[in-house]
């Protein structure tokens, strides 16, 4: 089902895996997710919305989010968290003996992930995210990624870089297993919410900051994704009325 410029996923989290797991020793390719946060970027990046066409799977990791796509009377479309999902998969690995590859996260953050799965191989790169721009911090990555074959990469990077980079990754042609772009996912394991900033308190918008942590983004993110909502809201509009004049019989 497509809405706010995505593909979303629409059926359920035990059928995603399965079609994972067939993945792995294919071509590279990768799942996306699409927040709030995700989505007011990529509406002001190019490059982003050819990496979401390329992904084999994008879905919706926010129950929160439904609301907005019931606003726009949309199809609601599946809820997979991506930390369940990269959870599950850390699971499996533990139990069939499969390496994992890190791009990105804290070292102090993948040193908890080993000492949880003590069995699990995990291979670390921890690039210089201030110039994950950079051509050759890339290629770095790419190629620890190629020396480094796993069934599964996590890449925990912030949007869009992570995308772009999984989309580096499936073009090289080269590389097999299945992308999972996490973004802090792995953070928010061991992360405590933060509280609202004091201009937040100072303007009383307490409760604007409590529902942008609700869907994983910034208070002005949350404001530059009203605009998006209003042009999903009359495009569905616009198809149900269109649908409707079809519908109806011929005088």
């Amino acid at each position: 089902m497509r809405a706010f410029n995505v593909e979303f996923y629409k059926e359920s989290p035990h059928r995603l895996i399965e079609e994972i797991e067939t993945a792995f020793n294919a071509r590279f390719s990768y799942v996306l997710s699409a927040n709030l946060s995700q989505l007011v970027c990529l509406n002001q990046h190019g490059d982003l919305q050819q990496a979401y066409a390329k992904a084999s799977h994008c879905v919706c990791d926010s129950a929160a989010m439904l609301s907005f796509f019931k606003l726009c009377k949309s199809e609601l479309p599946q809820v997979v968290p991506m930390r369940e999902l990269a959870e599950t998969f850390l699971e499996k690995a533990a139990m069939n003996d499969w390496p994992v590859t890190v791009i990105g996260c804290e070292p102090r953050i993948v040193r908890i992930l080993r000492r949880r799965y003590p069995s699990v191989t995990l291979n670390h790169h921890y690039p210089p995210i201030p110039h994950m721009h950079n051509r050759e911090v890339q290629e770095g990555c790419l190629r620890f990624i190629s020396e480094h074959p796993a069934p599964i990469v996590l890449f925990c990077l912030p949007c869009p870089a992570q995308e772009l980079l999984a989309m580096q990754t499936r073009d090289r042609g080269s590389i097999e297993g299945v992308g999972l772009c996490l973004g802090n996912a792995l953070d928010s394991l061991i992360e405590e919410q933060e509280p609202a900033p004091a201009w937040m308190h100072t303007f009383k918008l307490e409760r604007l900051h409590a529902s942008a942590r609700s869907l994983n983004c910034s208070a002005t993110d949350l404001l530059r994704f009203a605009p998006i909502v209003v042009r999903q809201y009359w495009a569905n509009r616009s198809e149900q009325s269109l649908a409707k004049q079809t519908a109806a019989p011929h005088d």
